[in-house]
């Protein structure tokens, strides 16, 4: 009986052992680095916008704004809040950033080293009657700032997370692509 429970017990440390290592090797920071970055070079990615920093300090945790950022080749789309100051708006207009537009002026840079590098990477997109700046910083785990700069509004942040275009954001782009294997 003995030595059934203890072939029983070395089986389940066996078992327990096996998926530890699975697990750590899933979790190696290079490879979600690399998995990410992948991600970013396709540009078909989508950023979920959960937290919003005004430039003015003002708490807006209460309202709870969500947003989202999808970019899928050549083209960004995006309806972002906006808390704070605007110099020159349409009459009428409800204030939030929304554009649809092609990107202009990318560019994508590597920065820190071992674990914790990161992604910044940075584009352009005129809106109505406005021109924005995005510069959005990328750590391995996909969470994600972003920062924007506009020409009729003051400087705002949020904060985030990427992921890959799901099947139908690429249907209501008319785009068919291959996803990474994430």
């Amino acid at each position: 009986m003995k030595a059934i429970y203890l072939l029983f017990l070395l089986a389940l440390s066996a078992v327990t052992t096996h998926a530890q290592s699975q697990r750590t090797k899933a979790e190696n920071p290079e490879e979600q680095f690399q998995r990410t970055r992948e991600l970013v070079e396709s540009r078909h990615f989508q950023i979920q916008i959960d937290r919003v920093y005004p430039q003015n300090g003002m708490d807006v945790t209460p309202f709870n704004p969500k947003g989202e950022i999808i970019l899928c080749d050549s083209m960004a789309e995006g309806k972002l809040p906006f808390f704070g100051r605007a110099y020159s708006l349409p009459y009428n207009g409800n204030g939030s950033i929304e554009f649809k537009a092609p990107i202009q002026n990318q560019s994508m840079k590597t920065t820190g080293k071992k674990k914790k590098k990161r992604i910044t990477y940075r584009f352009s997109v005129p809106g109505q009657n406005d021109f924005f700046q995005f510069s959005i910083d990328i750590a391995a785990n996909r969470n994600c700032s972003v920062s924007l700069t506009s020409h009729n509004r003051a400087h705002i942040s949020y904060s985030g997370t990427i992921h890959p275009l799901s099947g139908e954001e690429l249907k209501q782009t008319g785009k068919r692509v291959e996803q990474p294997v994430l």
